[in-house]
């Protein structure tokens, strides 16, 4: 009974961190096209997610920000996301119109939303797009967006002045522990961090009590060692958040 109390109570709480705050519904255009000239079913596959923030309810300020900051992502920047697909459509038409063109294209676009305080909304991208080539290509996108300062937070708003440096070493120690590197030279090991010093993006979320940093494909190394992932615990750095930031529920 109790186990069952606290599962209710914890999902309680996820359920009214976005009531507090914002409103949203998630939105989605699937389209294919099959290409008459080839014959060929499912020639070009178009998927698109993303959220809308309700304006009228809520923090309805907040919630215009961060459907601005939605369209910045969505495809060609544009809030007409069904005009954006018939004209990627078109594209591809015109396209196949040339003699050697017959192949299939595949464009995927994931917006998400995600609610790890009361007070931040994170948005994640994940895009995935092939349209020919020897492989596609993938990006994936994080964007915390505080309400307090309506902006997208940065690891300046986060840390203790001066103290980036610091956790870039415990950052460091955490990728070569995880990708099995010792004490290689990161440059040696393939990586192509400047004058092999690792250092952080800022492509990072807060996630369950942790921050999650990613490198995209060709960031920091080759097509084929693919999306490089570090996940640094809020008690790892603990020293090194300010008390007055957007990260001081940790210390409550």
């Amino acid at each position: 009974m109790t186990k069952l109390f606290s599962i209710l109570i914890l999902l309680f709480y996820f359920i009214n961190v976005e009531a507090q705050n914002v409103i949203h519904d998630q939105k989605e255009i699937h389209e294919i096209y099959n290409s008459k000239t080839f014959k060929r079913d499912s020639a070009y596959v178009i998927d698109i997610t993303w959220p809308v923030f309700d304006e009228n309810k809520g923090n309805t300020k907040f919630a215009v920000k961060l459907n601005e900051l939605v369209t910045s992502l969505l495809p060609f920047s544009s809030a007409n996301v069904k005009q954006t697909v018939n004209d990627m459509i078109e594209t591809y038409k015109s396209m196949e119109q040339e003699d050697d063109f017959g192949m299939y294209w595949t464009f995927t676009s994931d917006i998400s939303a995600y609610f790890p305080t009361t007070n931040i909304v994170t948005i994640v991208k994940n895009e995935w797009e092939y349209a020919g080539g020897a492989h596609g290509n993938g990006v994936s996108l994080y964007f915390n967006f505080d309400e307090q300062s309506e902006k997208v937070l940065t690891l300046d708003d986060l840390l203790i002045p001066g103290s980036k440096e610091k956790l870039n070493v415990i950052a460091e120690k955490i990728f070569r522990r995880d990708y099995e590197l010792g004490d290689q030279d990161l440059v040696e090991a393939g990586y192509w961090f400047k004058d092999s010093k690792f250092e952080l993006n800022e492509n990072f979320m807060i996630d369950n009590g942790a921050l999650h940093f990613l490198f995209n494909s060709y960031e920091i190394a080759p097509y084929a060692a693919g999306q490089q992932e570090v996940k640094i615990a809020f008690s790892d750095f603990k020293d090194l958040i300010r008390k007055d930031g957007p990260l001081s529920f940790y210390f409550e």
